[in-house]
């Protein structure tokens, strides 16, 4: 005799029943799965976890060694949402970036230039939408120079004379820029910064520099530096003297309306603030947006004529982390007194952040010494389609660090030789020290590489190098060309082969498992190449299936019974079933799911 029994769930394939009659299922039965049906939202198209989430970067240097690692959240991802993976694998990889002082041994150089690391794919999200569409992913690595923020390095002409303005000032009341800016002089005074000199000092955010549209901080390795040029005290409260040099998660442009507002206190993330010469630095940081916090440093030189002796605050972004310091001259070779650190998280890592300048202090205060700041060198997105607003030749950023001929802005702060960081100039103008000094390196698991588009087997790390990584130089051979572009062999449309599980919860069955070797540590890998252990589980059936659509409608060709664990009858008053993914975890089902069973007597 065969019994059927149809359950139903709308609880993410846990089915359970309470049967007022019972069945009776006689000494040794068997029982079958007949059909299932569920919908879930989440079909796991892609699996991120502690076997494959390993990212390693190595930015080249032939005579240093040094790599950086990170890894990718642990995450699975469905077809609906893999561009987050994309997102993800972008952030880590920028955590894989960072620039080393001057003064650190060969050994611990840890990058010789900013950069900046950007997954190009092909979804509905990217923004602006491509011109012609995307035919493979790629893994994009491009250099960002530190740069004047007004003016471009090598000639000294003012960005606004090509059009090229990438920062803008705030309005006044009259409608007129709040701050004027020296567009022309020395190397070390292009682009000082004041109030207009009929203003007054304030303790409102309304005198300030902000991003231009499409413009951000560097988001692997970044810096961002300005000097105290000149600083007195006015006759005022502290907090109407100096000036503020921040970083904002938000974009101040549309948070400003366009300069004609204050910067909101919750859109000041990161600050590092200087009042009065006597007066100790304050700062902001994201756990307590807008509010300052008191520093136990104060300024050191802050009147000199050379104004490149004087302190300067520096932001720094390496390693997945912001920190904040201030460089003074009080010993030979400087010192560095940092403010604060802090690690940004995952979904940080993946925000645009917005440097600004803020001055408070009038024009016979204070005067702000020539920023120095790296953008995000994908100006523009490289999928663009509008071709005058491209940087794929460093049109935008410039193509060479040193400031008029001379020293880059590191190097001219002779008094802090030791404690400012290390960029190579080298690197950005000659081309023999692109093409022959560095061979970066990046290692991914070779699952995240199909993930990509990439034709890699297995699931072992995969280092990739020349020719794929060598910064190249244009067809023209005359401008580096410095970035590399690892192109993928196509698109992956992520058809997933999966499995299935459904454990018979109520009932002991004789069905085993063996698909891990220590069942207690469910993360640990390094057991992979040892034999599984088998246990006793209560597994009624296992469902391959081969779509991207997450709907399940299964009936099988042959019904398969399994013997129930009982020596003698019994009634069956309830049941409980799961529905597991292949990982024995739980599934997420949307609407009502169907299952019918068969009971067979012996």
């Amino acid at each position: 005799m065969v019994k059927l029994l149809r359950l139903t769930s709308e609880d993410n394939g846990n089915f359970k029943a309470d049967l007022d009659a019972g069945i009776e299922i006689k000494e040794n039965s068997s029982i079958a799965l007949q059909n299932l049906t569920f919908q879930t939202e989440d079909f796991t198209a892609f699996r991120v976890g502690a076997g494959n989430s390993l990212v390693k970067f190595d930015y080249g240097n032939l005579l240093r060694d040094k790599a950086l690692t990170a890894n990718l959240k642990i995450e699975n991802y469905s077809k609906a949402t893999i561009h987050t993976f994309y997102k993800n694998l972008e952030a880590t990889l920028n955590r894989c970036l960072g620039v080393g002082s001057s003064a650190a041994s060969i050994g611990n150089q840890k990058g010789d230039s900013y950069a900046n690391f950007m997954i190009r794919y092909d979804t509905e999200n990217i923004f602006p939408p491509p011109s012609v569409p995307v035919e493979e992913n790629s893994i994009i690595y491009k250099l960002s120079p530190m740069m004047l923020m007004f003016n471009f390095n090598d000639t000294g002409d003012p960005r606004g004379n090509d059009g090229m303005e990438l920062f803008d000032r705030s309005r006044n009341s009259a409608n007129s820029p709040a701050l004027t800016i020296k567009l022309s002089g020395t190397d070390q005074e292009l682009g000082d910064l004041r109030q207009i000199g009929t203003a007054a000092a304030t303790n409102e955010f309304i005198n300030y520099i902000y991003p231009q549209l499409y413009v951000e901080w560097c988001k692997g390795s970044s810096m961002f530096m300005v000097g105290i040029a000149s600083l007195v005290a006015n006759a005022g409260a502290s907090d109407t003297n100096g000036f503020c040099i921040g970083l904002s998660f938000t974009d101040l442009m549309g948070a400003t309306d366009l300069g004609n507002k204050p910067i909101p206190t919750s859109a000041r993330d990161f600050e590092i603030r200087v009042k009065k010469p006597t007066d100790p630095f304050e700062y902001v940081e994201p756990s307590n947006p807008g509010v300052n916090q008191v520093s136990s440093y104060s300024p050191f030189l802050v009147t000199d004529p050379d104004s490149l002796k004087n302190d300067h605050l520096l932001f720094e972004r390496r390693e997945g982390k912001i920190l904040a310091s201030v460089l003074n001259g009080s010993v030979a070779g400087g010192v560095k007194n940092f403010i604060f650190e802090h690690t940004l998280t995952d979904e940080e890592m993946e925000k645009s952040i917005y440097p600004y300048i803020s001055v408070f202090g009038a024009a016979g205060d204070v005067l702000v010494g020539r920023p120095i700041v790296t953008i995000n060198p994908f100006f523009y997105p490289v999928t663009n389609n509008i071709e005058a607003l491209d940087n794929q030749y460093y049109q935008y950023t410039g193509l060479n660090q040193s400031i008029l001929g001379g020293p880059n802005a590191y190097d001219s702060l002779t008094d802090f030789s030791s404690v400012v960081p290390f960029s190579d100039d080298n690197i950005f103008d000659r081309e023999v020290t692109a093409k022959t000094n560095y061979n970066p390196k990046l290692t991914l698991n070779a699952e995240v590489l199909r993930a990509l588009g990439f034709n890699k087997s297995g699931n072992n790390p995969v280092t990739i190098q020349r020719p794929e990584t060598l910064l190249t130089i244009d067809e023209s051979d005359d401008i580096p060309f410095l970035q590399f572009n690892i192109i993928s062999d196509g698109l992956n449309d992520f058809v997933n082969s999966d499995n299935y599980i459904v454990l018979l919860d109520s009932n002991p069955l004789y069905s085993y498992d063996a698909s891990q070797f220590d069942y207690s540590d469910k993360k640990n890998t390094t057991f992979n190449k040892y034999n599984k252990r088998g246990r006793r589980l209560n597994i009624l059936a296992t469902i391959p299936i081969n779509n991207n659509s997450g709907i399940m409608e299964y009936q099988p060709n042959e019904l398969v019974y399994i013997d129930f664990d009982n020596k003698f009858p019994q009634v069956l008053k309830n049941i409980r079933l799961r529905v597991l993914d292949k990982d024995f975890g739980e599934i997420k089902t949307t609407g009502e799911s169907i299952m019918t069973l068969l009971i067979k007597d012996a």
